[in-house]
């Protein structure tokens, strides 16, 4: 489940989720020992993807940015969903590749339905998008949080 909801925050922003475990690595959330993931738990990780992920909120905001269910950035959805649902799961000492499928299959809900709710939002509450975009950005980051705090 928290492998699943953990892709979904990816769908949403792409770098949610692996700023989210390295900073969740740093405070002592999500251990990954001599892991694949360990790198997550380094000193340089959690700096790096928090600055990668403001860039993406950044970007997000920007019109000349392609469509999150455009082709490439659908793929890199996907892998990363996977991918951080996989390191998660892997924490919680559990079947790495079981919570990479629920991660990209997440991942996948997340982006077109993330994109879904915040046009219908738009059009709705007849408002411009970014205050919806915003509200999108803290719930990828407080769900990302929230997720990965689970497993202290």
């Amino acid at each position: 489940m928290w492998a699943f909801a953990l892709g979904c925050i990816n769908g949403l922003r792409s770098f949610s989720g692996v700023s989210t475990l390295s900073l969740g690595a740093r405070l002592g959330w999500a251990h990954f020992g001599a892991t694949a993931f360990a790198f997550l738990g380094a000193a340089w990780a959690a700096p790096v993807f928090c600055v990668l992920a403001a860039l993406e909120l950044y970007g997000d905001k920007q019109s000349w940015i392609p469509s999150r269910k455009s082709p490439g950035a659908l793929a890199t959805r996907l892998i990363l969903g996977g991918t951080c649902a996989a390191a998660l799961a892997s924490s919680a000492g559990q079947e790495a590749y079981f919570g990479f499928l629920a991660g990209a299959a997440g991942a996948l809900c997340g982006t077109f339905g993330g994109y879904e709710v915040r046009v219908g939002l738009v059009r709705a509450l007849k408002i411009p998008d970014l205050p919806v975009a915003l509200l999108e950005d803290l719930i990828a980051i407080g769900g990302g949080l929230f997720v990965v705090s689970r497993f202290q």
